[in-house]
Formats: structure tokens, sequence, C-alpha cells
């Protein structure tokens, strides 16, 4: 899965390392023969892998990059026109890389796809069309697709590399997540879904590790495009083997499940999971296994929410229980409608001056622009001063659970040619 892996050479000696560098072009040769002067003078060590260290530390080389370099493996450093920086994940689509774009002077999300999912028979034409529906998304809450293309084996899409957290990330963090804030974050994937609907595409794969809470507390839909060229290649709408299901599932509509046709309604569904699990903690249809997750989602409803989590407000059961019906006719017909539903379940709270003392709240019309969601019925916990962990920083919380803005990182991004 992921880059090609070229035949292992021998561990680079210390001028071969040097060379390996120049010969993945990580780096200009301006750059490089500075190195080789530090080294001959001895301000660099000559060994491999503690002239690797020092150039980590300087930000030169990633720790990832490095440790290629060091086992032979730079050439998997480069795809086409990007260098990879640092991985960010994998599954079963392929392997999600930090990376930078050479001529555009930028840091992308590349996904690598697994080479199965864009060679060989139709599936060159059939990543084609999928990548094209993906390049019509655009919209605030969908992860933008920049680029994708094919180079031999390798095919790969570039989406915009954004700081934040997906909800899986939070929900692992924190445990159950506050009900007003999953009002909120299901409100905008729901908008995103409607974008999508609207111009004939469907997602397949929604769950909470799909959806990304940016740090100005944007929700963007990750992935689109990629499922129907899973299903496709897979010859199925699902399969039950863990990690060979078109869909999750823990997450996935029966209709999915049972390799029926499908439409938005099904999307809807699995957003509908998601709310449930973000908010009890609890997987709607829990199984010892794929084939048990499945066939209980077809053959009987879920445990009720209330019952999971009793005090919920009785609007926001029904729209949970109305998203988790079996038959799609009893669902929301549209995400956009289902978009409004869960807007009009939220007041808002904007921060108003009191004479002589701190700010004190007061309520706004529903056009007051951006503010902090309260569910009628379900307060807020104030979890001022929290921090949770995103890859190599912390995040601070304010006090609806949504990550505050990030500091841009200062110096130079190590593994950038120059």
């Amino acid at each position: 899965m992921g880059v090609p892996r070229p035949p292992t050479t021998p561990a680079p000696a210390s001028s071969d390392l040097v060379g390996a560098i120049r010969e993945s072009r990580l780096m200009s040769d301006r750059r490089l023969d500075g190195i080789r002067r530090l080294v001959a003078s001895g301000d660099y060590p000559a060994e491999p892998a503690p002239l690797a260290d020092i150039l980590v530390r300087d930000r030169l080389l990633t720790a990832f990059q490095a440790r290629r370099l060091l086992r032979g493996r730079g050439r998997d450093l480069t795809v086409g026109r990007y260098v990879l920086l640092d991985p960010l994940g994998h599954g079963a689509m392929g392997r999600v890389y930090r990376a930078w774009h050479r001529m555009m002077g930028r840091v992308v999300a590349l996904k690598v796809l697994h080479p199965s999912l864009a060679s060989g028979g139709d599936s060159a034409a059939r990543f084609r069309r999928e990548m094209l529906l993906a390049g019509r998304l655009d919209h605030p809450n969908v992860v933008r697709a920049l680029d994708a293309d094919r180079i031999g084996p390798v095919a790969f899409l570039a989406m915009e590399y954004l700081l934040g957290l997906t909800l899986k990330d939070l929900l692992t963090l924190r445990g159950p997540l506050p009900p007003a804030d999953v009002v909120h974050y299901a409100a905008q994937a729901a908008d995103g879904l409607a974008h999508a609907h609207d111009r004939g595409v469907l997602h397949r794969d929604i769950k909470p590790s799909n959806l990304l809470l940016t740090a100005d507390r944007r929700v963007k839909v990750l992935d689109f495009g990629l499922g129907r060229l899973l299903a496709s290649e897979r010859g199925d709408a699902s399969l039950t083997t863990a990690g060979m299901i078109i869909g999750t599932p823990h997450y996935i509509s029966p209709e999915q499940a049972r390799m029926s046709e499908i439409d938005g309604r099904s999307d809807l569904y699995a957003l509908g999971c998601t709310m449930y699990h973000l908010i009890s903690g609890r997987l709607p249809f829990p199984g010892e296994s794929s084939m048990d997750c499945l066939v209980r989602r077809i053959v009987e409803p879920p445990a009720p929410i209330a019952a999971v989590v009793p005090g919920l407000p009785a609007r926001l059961v029904e729209v949970v229980d109305r998203l988790l019906a079996r038959n799609p006719a009893d669902r929301f017909q549209a995400a956009g409608d289902l978009a409004e539903a869960l807007r009009g379940m939220l007041r808002r709270k904007v921060a108003v001056a009191g004479p002589g003392t701190a700010s004190v709240v007061a309520a706004a019309p529903a056009d007051a622009g951006p503010a902090t969601p309260v569910l009628p019925g379900i307060a807020s916990p104030d979890r001022s001063g929290e921090a949770c962990a995103n890859a190599d920083r912390p995040l601070s919380v304010v006090a609806d659970s949504a990550p505050a803005p990030l500091a841009p990182s200062r110096g130079r991004d190590p593994g950038r040619p120059g």
C-alpha cells in the first residue's frame, strides 16, 4: 500500500547520504554543497546517522525523510511534483502524507492510493472519472481536491492541508461530546453533503474520522469521490471483512449493507450513526464482527438514544431517530433539510459588555453571525483551559469544545527544496 518500494539499497555512508538527498531532489545543489563544506570542515559529523540527526535538528529534513534516506529508500520520498514530508495516516484506500508541491511552493495532504484502485483494466478511466467528480466540489464544508494524477502505477489525490482534529480524535480524547456541539458540527457536515449531492456526488463513508474540525471551528468532510472508486474496484457495494467494506460497518445504511442501490439518504443515515456515537460514546449497532454490525442494522432498530443518554431534548431525539430509520423514505429526504432542522435547534450566545463587569451572555437572533452554539435544554460546559494534542502540537480548547486558532509555525518547513 502507498508508494511502491524499489529494492532497498544499503544504508548510505556519510558522503553517500548527501548523494542520496541529491538523488531524491529534496534540496537544491547549492544547499547540498553547503552541507558538504560543513562536513569537510568538521562542523557537521561525517557519519550518516549523526549527520541525519543534525539535518533534522536544523529543519533541513523531517525525521520521516531522514529515516527513509538512512534505509536507502530516498526515492520513495518523491511522487511526481510532490515531496513527502511526514505520514498522516493510512487505510483501505492508501496512505496520506503531508507533502510539498515543488512548483507551487505549498503544503498539501497527499493521498497515495493503493495500486489496485487506479491501475489495470478500466481502473485508470474509473480513477479519472471519480477525480472529475471530486473536482466539482467547492464548498466551505468540504475538503477541496487540488490535484490528481497517475505516475506509472502510483495514483494520488492532493487535497488542502488543514490543521485540526477529526471528530473521531475528539471523541477519543474527551469521550462523548456536548450535544450542542454535535448538532453544530452535524449541521455543517450536512451543508457539505447537500453541496455534493446537488452535484451528483455521494460520499458512501461518512463517519467521525471523515469529519475534520479545523482550528477555526469549521467542519470539513474528507474523502469525497474515493468511496465509489473503491466500490467499483471491489465489485460490491459493501463487503463483510473489516477494511474491505465500502463504507464502514458501524456507520453504513441498511441498503448499503444489502448492496442495494443507494442515494444521498444513505449518507444521511451514516451521519445519524455518527451523531449517535458522538453524543453517547456508543455505536448504534455494536457487534462482535462486521457481519454482526451489518445484519443488526438490517433487521432491528438501534437502542433508542433517549434511553442511552437520558435528558436529551425531544427535538434532537426526533432528528437522530429519523436519520436512523431503516426505510430511506422515513428519513430526511435531502441534506439541506437536515441542515435546516439541526440549525433550528440552536440558539446562539453573544458576549455583551456589562457595566463594570466581565462579559455576560445574551440571546442573539439567528442571523447575528458566528457565536457559540447552545442547544436549548442542554448547557455547554465550561472547559476553558483544556488542551488536546494534534499530531505534534497542542490545540487550545475554548468553552464550546472547539480548538482555538493555531499560531503559524516559524522557520523553514523541513523537506522543502531550497
